[in-house]
């Protein structure tokens, strides 16, 4: 990953020439027209006069040109929140809306268009403001950061997943020598971690496309009793959207729908709240996406729940990285709570994941199928860490070359600040 350097070239109250240009551009979103730029773009009056305007910047008016006229194509650019006060939005990684994310000159088209269709959600003012040259000064990469520090400490709740080649990254780049583990300050969890036998109504459930949301639903049902007739509270984690929304509106699960929660990406802060609170309440069901596997406290105290098994949490998706899986298993048994954890996983994320198809069938004779998952996943995750080695190596010669960038611009070297940039954007 890593933290791109955005700059606006602009006027204060917007420069007239870099409107007059965009504007221009914007009537071009319907065409597909390879001439486009020989023949009316690069010969008007609004091009050029940009070019005068900035003429300390030659080759930097002619790319940016080319980005906005290839990102205004894309009329139907996707945006995840449109607010009147906030702006657009999308969600980032970590499931949060934000509303200074740009995605290149999509996101200005965007303005236009949602301000073309209703002025009341997009006003003048806010497509103005957005009116400017992004002008990319640099990438840093995260990898690179740590370097910046004297001391590196770190807080982890999955510091035994780590891999062999984890654990050398932290050894040999970061110097990250010693290693911790903290007792907890409350008692040792409870959760029944699981026996992993492959078989229906156990802690693994191997599951064919046809049967898929069926095994779910089952599982549900299985666990939100306590045997007793009284009801426990279920987490369904989803990996995908998409998946947690037919589920939701499959026959399997019409007869929870009227009491079940879900916990998605539109779901607001003040939303999200509630529902957790809700979500551990007995005999509720709620279907969340993976990232609230991470971080979200699902915290109560009910003796009646505890009394019955806690949380049981299921997992309807193989996890790449164990940490996942531990973060989600994680969601309960906490703070000395009782809890208790299962999978369904579908034969086709099995195969396409880490197992042959062998492995497969003989998880539905019964075979320690996450045994087999753990070993695999190791040698398919070995080569994930080479693969994010190679990102690693690129986003450093990035990373010099944008602290370059800083370093000339400390000792106000303009020119040399300006043949660095201009360097940075050119259009591929």
């Amino acid at each position: 990953r890593s933290y791109n350097v955005l700059a606006s070239l602009r006027g204060s109250a917007g420069e007239k020439e870099i409107v007059a240009l965009i504007q221009l551009i914007w009537t071009f979103r319907n065409t597909t027209k390879d001439a486009v730029w020989h023949k009316e773009l690069l010969p008007s009056k609004e091009y050029l006069a940009c070019a005068e305007r900035f003429k300390e910047w030659p080759s930097l008016v002619e790319n940016v040109a080319k980005r906005m006229l290839h990102d205004v194509r894309d009329v139907d650019h996707h945006v995840d929140s449109v607010d009147p006060v906030k702006g657009i939005g999308y969600y980032d990684d970590d499931n949060v809306m934000t509303y200074s994310r740009r995605d290149g000159y999509k996101t200005l088209f965007a303005y236009m268009r949602e301000n073309e269709a209703d002025k009341t959600k997009i006003s003048d003012a806010m497509v103005l403001e957005e009116m400017n040259f992004l002008i990319n000064a640099g990438k840093l990469s995260y990898a690179e950061l740590p370097q910046l520090y004297t001391v590196v400490l770190g807080v982890t709740g999955t510091l035994t997943t780590l891999s062999a080649e984890e654990n050398q990254l932290l050894d040999r780049k970061y110097k990250i020598t010693k290693r911790t583990i903290m007792p907890s300050a409350y008692p040792a969890y409870n959760t029944k971690v699981p026996v992993f036998q492959g078989k229906l109504g156990v802690d693994v459930v191997v599951s064919n496309a046809m049967n898929y949301f069926q095994n779910i639903a089952d599982e549900v049902n299985s666990r939100i009793s306590d045997g007793n007739g009284k009801s426990r509270a279920v987490l369904v984690f989803f990996q995908k959207e998409v998946t947690l929304e037919d589920f939701w509106n499959s026959n399997c699960f019409k007869d929870h729908v009227g009491s079940a929660l879900k916990l998605v990406k539109n779901t607001s802060c003040a939303d999200r709240d509630g529902i957790i609170a809700r979500s551990v309440e007995e005999g509720r069901v709620t279907l969340l996406i993976a990232p609230y596997g991470r971080g979200t406290d699902f915290t109560y105290n009910n003796r009646q729940l505890d009394e019955r098994g806690g949380i049981h949490v299921i997992q309807t998706f193989l996890s790449e990285e164990s940490s996942e899986e531990v973060q989600i298993m994680g969601r309960t048994g906490r703070q000395g709570h009782p809890g208790t954890f299962s999978m369904v996983l579908s034969e086709s994320d099995l195969e396409s994941g880490c197992l042959s198809r062998k492995d497969v069938t003989e998880a539905h004779d019964g075979s320690l199928i996450h045994e087999l998952i753990k070993r695999n996943r190791a040698v398919s995750y070995h080569v994930k860490c080479q693969q994010k080695q190679e990102l690693a190596d690129y986003m450093l010669v990035e990373h010099k070359a944008s602290q370059e960038v800083l370093r000339n611009l400390w000792e106000n070297n303009i020119p040399e600040v300006r043949r660095l940039i201009q360097e940075r954007n050119l259009a591929r």
